[in-house]
């Protein structure tokens, strides 16, 4: 069995166990039978699933911690230190997983990906319905473009 999870063999790596990290995203059947997921280019069901693993990892949350206090502050939002932390760190007393998530440069860069390439594809995932801009870029706080926009993933890609 491996070393880092003893209920999974170790033949099923081709890496040291202790190296992965406890997280990970969970894609139902239902994803990927949807015409709508079918529909993307393969790149954008590429860059869909990075951002699902990605909204697990621990340099996402930290930014998206720091992004959610500045539009607190900046645009009055009203919520509480206590919100933004359930918004961006995980929270095992209650349960509660956020769906907001930032993906910077600096995140796309450690993923090997260029910013306009990406941009591109966010682009066909906003249309498509399968994530939306929460707050800044060209969303609900349009005007002011210098901070980090947050997206949500959504669901309207399933209507």
């Amino acid at each position: 069995m491996a070393k880092g999870n003893p209920k999974i063999p170790e033949y099923v790596y081709d890496v040291d166990v202790s190296l992965l990290s406890n997280k990970f995203a969970m894609l139902v059947p239902e994803l990927f039978e949807s015409k709508s997921f079918q529909n993307l280019t393969i790149a954008a069901r590429l860059l869909y699933i990075i951002l699902c693993v990605h909204k697990a990892s621990d340099m996402q949350r930290a930014c998206l911690k720091n992004a959610l206090e500045d539009y607190n502050r900046i645009f009055d939002l009203g919520m509480s230190e206590g919100q933004i932390l359930d918004e961006a760190m995980p929270n095992k007393r209650t349960k509660y997983t956020s769906n907001y998530f930032v993906f910077t440069t600096k995140h796309m860069e450690a993923y090997g990906l260029k910013k306009n390439y990406v941009t591109k594809l966010m682009k066909e995932l906003k249309e498509k319905g399968f994530i939306k801009v929460a707050y800044g870029g060209k969303g609900r706080y349009g005007g002011w473009n210098t901070n980090v926009t947050v997206y949500q993933f959504s669901n309207e890609w399933k209507k």
